[in-house]
């Protein structure tokens, strides 16, 4: 028998056998051998690489492998955590002339997301202050595969983000999966309601969308804010001052303060026709402001395909469009609610805006220059501050039917002036002023309820405070839109009741 057949006739034997060069066989005894290999973890990300620890009954050198690389991968003996999930890994000996191959073994631990990644309360400091926020991370959601939109929604007045979770608004439902959300919260005024406070409020929005960013990959080209009333007014604030890094805004029964922005941001604005806490002539103001800053003609629409209700202003043809949206549904406060359509015309206009960069630039046509001379004529009166008046932090001018007077039933009809500065002022000063004012769609000539307010640091705003912040309300005879109006005797305020 030649050599090859004499090794491959002892291989076949019931022991193991080896083959000398001579031919002959002599039998070798091989001991098995088994792996004690201990899961790790469970582990959190963001962690740093480690090393694992196996050893054989051998003595012999244990190596290790990864079964779900896209969550952790092995390099020699130390492991690398990519994505959360379950990280499944195998450690093997494959034995030698004394030993016989281990039987592998594999190991499978937990490996969560980092904090503040999963869906649930999100506590964090903001300008120095706890604050908190709920976010909702997609079942789906994977950083390795095409990324999400990050999608913010404001609740109104005396709310909390509760009202998105428990279906007063349907829009999470409309949503599904298809964005990653942020529910802000607004901090409790001095009067013990929820409201949310410009000065503070504009900082925690960047300050959410950095924690979040940091933890998560979102589509920066497509970022969205809607809210709904005081919450639609920070939507319209957050698109003016964040432009270059918020594609779109949707704004229900919301008012505009600014007059000067930032970037390019598409518009969705609905308003109830028959809404008396917040008035349909207060939305018109903003509808009006972003026609112009995104470059289009006012009279000049197309239907939208998103509600019968809609206008187009930008016909169709701009990546920034403005959709105007005055419904008939509900009467007096009730038409101030989420209209029915909201959550479907919301979602379906965000998800058609094609992803833009970001840019400082205002739209085509449009931007500040644009809007500058959005002013029919100026108001000039005389305000008395009197004793026990607080810090003055902002005035405001609104239009109410003539004879109004206080307790006012809701807000003006119109806002003719949202914001002007009233400059250093305290107890017993008197100051005169000459602002420039908008109309809405009043008739000419006509008299109308004229209320100069101005908010004080620990107030209420939009929504005045009573017995903090301050008011005057006087008739006044206009001739027409573009005649300057002058009210010659001083006006004393009196507290907000």
């Amino acid at each position: 028998m030649n050599k090859p057949a004499a090794c491959l006739l002892a291989i076949l034997q019931l022991l193991l056998h080896g083959c000398w060069d001579d031919g002959s066989i002599v039998v070798v005894r091989v001991e098995p051998q088994t792996i004690s290999f201990e899961a790790p973890g469970p582990e959190a990300l963001p962690a740093a690489p480690f090393a694992l620890s196996a050893t054989a009954s051998s003595g012999l050198a244990v190596s290790f492998s990864s079964l779900t690389p896209p969550v952790c991968t092995v390099s020699g003996g130390t492991v690398t955590l990519v994505a959360a999930g379950d990280c499944t890994l195998q450690a093997d000996q494959a034995g030698d002339a004394a030993y016989a191959p281990a039987e592998p073994v594999t190991r499978t631990f937990v490996v969560a997301a980092p904090p503040g990644t999963q869906t649930g309360e999100v506590t964090f400091l903001s300008s120095g202050t706890e604050r908190k926020f709920y976010l909702m991370v997609p079942p789906d959601y994977d950083p390795t595969q095409p990324v999400k939109p990050l999608l913010f929604a404001y609740h109104g007045t005396g709310g909390s983000y509760d009202a998105w979770l428990n279906g007063y608004y349907d829009l999470l439902d409309v949503v599904g999966d298809e964005a990653i959300i942020v529910l802000p919260q607004a901090e409790q005024g001095t009067n013990g309601v929820n409201q949310w406070n410009y000065a503070n409020d504009l900082q925690y929005f960047q300050d959410m969308y950095a924690y979040v960013g940091e933890r998560l990959n979102f589509d920066k080209r497509r970022v969205f804010v809607t809210g709904h009333s005081s919450g639609g007014g920070m939507a319209h604030e957050l698109g003016c001052t964040f432009g270059n890094q918020i594609r779109g805004i949707a704004v229900h029964s919301g008012i505009l303060r600014s007059t000067e922005c930032v970037g390019a941001v598409a518009v969705l604005q609905t308003h109830g026709r028959f809404d008396t806490l917040v008035p349909p002539g207060t939305g018109e103001a903003g509808h009006q402001f972003w026609v112009l800053y995104n470059g289009f003609d006012y009279d000049l629409t197309t239907p939208s395909l998103l509600n019968r209700s809609c206008i187009d202003h930008s016909l169709g043809g701009s990546p920034y469009p403005m959709i105007w949206c005055l419904h008939p549904q509900g009467r007096g406060y009730e038409a101030h609610n989420w209209p029915s359509y909201a959550s479907a015309a919301t979602w379906q206009f965000f998800s058609g805006l094609s992803p833009e960069e970001e840019s400082i630039d205002p739209p085509a046509g449009g931007g500040n220059a644009r809007v500058a001379n959005l002013v029919d004529t100026t108001i000039s009166f005389t305000l008395q501050f009197p004793a026990g008046i607080g810090e003055v932090t902002q005035g405001s001018i609104g239009l109410y039917p003539a004879g109004s007077q206080q307790p006012l039933p809701g807000g003006p009809d119109t806002i003719l002036r949202l914001s002007f500065d009233p400059g250093a002022v305290g107890p017993g000063a008197e100051v005169h002023y000459e602002v420039p004012i908008k109309f809405a769609n009043e008739a000419f000539p006509g008299t109308y309820t004229f209320a100069i307010l101005m908010y004080v640091a620990n107030g209420g705003n939009p929504i005045p405070y009573s017995g903090r912040d301050h008011i005057f309300l006087t008739d006044v005879n206009v001739t027409d839109r573009n005649a300057p109006l002058v009210i010659d005797t001083p006006l004393l305020l009196e507290p907000v009741f």
